[in-house]
């Protein structure tokens, strides 16, 4: 029940998709030119304009813009059994800026080329992808790379955490965000002690009750 709980106290029914509709969603965001107010004053909307895969309908009038791109999936190996794993858009010039090892190239790809340049060891680029993938699934696969790797045996170097599209979230915390993080803790005094922006925005937005559901 409490997974349940928490789902509908998100969404507002329990579905994910909640009741918002796209429409309902899309008339909230023009209200907005920023997409930072527009996740401080609704984000559970934004949850939903996510989940669905709505962005460039709903944001295409803001000052910051989403417009997804697709992505190629790669890594980069190396014979010592370490390996990076990335997305791209463009995966003639990726491979070129990793296997390259100019001075510009080390500053632009400091992970692989500096890790080749400390070993000796040459960086070998495997593509995993032939057409590339809309971002959300890009997005998940390259999680699933890594994971696939590191089951292997494999020592990861990839410095931010798999999934990321190589740009800053517009926002950092959204409620299913805060509410995933906050689930990582017991108790309440530990999610305040170890993530007090998260804690603050749980605060903030009524969600303590949802997060801790079948805690302390």
């Amino acid at each position: 029940m409490g997974l349940i709980n928490i789902i509908k106290n998100l969404t507002g029914n329990g579905s994910l998709n909640g009741h918002h509709s796209k429409k309902m969603c899309k008339k909230m965001a023009n209200k907005y030119n920023d997409i930072n107010l527009f996740v401080n004053d609704y984000g559970y909307l934004y949850d939903t304009i996510k989940l669905n895969g709505w962005e460039n309908d709903c944001y295409l009038h803001m000052n910051i813009k989403y417009i997804q791109q697709p992505r190629h999936i790669y890594a980069v190996e190396f014979k010592d059994n370490s390996v990076y794993v990335g997305l791209t858009c463009d995966v003639k010039n990726r491979r070129s800026a990793h296997l390259r090892m100019t001075e510009s190239a080390l500053r632009e790809n400091k992970t692989v080329n500096s890790y080749s340049l400390k070993t000796g060891l040459k960086p070998h680029f495997k593509q995993f992808t032939e057409n590339p993938l809309e971002e959300s699934l890009a997005s998940e696969m390259e999680r699933f790379c890594v994971e696939e790797y590191r089951n292997k045996g494999w020592n990861v170097l990839n410095k931010m955490r798999a999934g990321g599209l190589g740009r800053k979230d517009v926002t950092k915390w959204t409620n299913v965000r805060v509410t995933v993080e906050g689930r990582k803790h017991n108790k309440r005094v530990d999610f305040k002690r170890n993530c007090r922006s998260g804690y603050n925005y749980a605060i903030k937005n009524n969600l303590m009750d949802t997060i801790f559901i079948g805690k302390k």
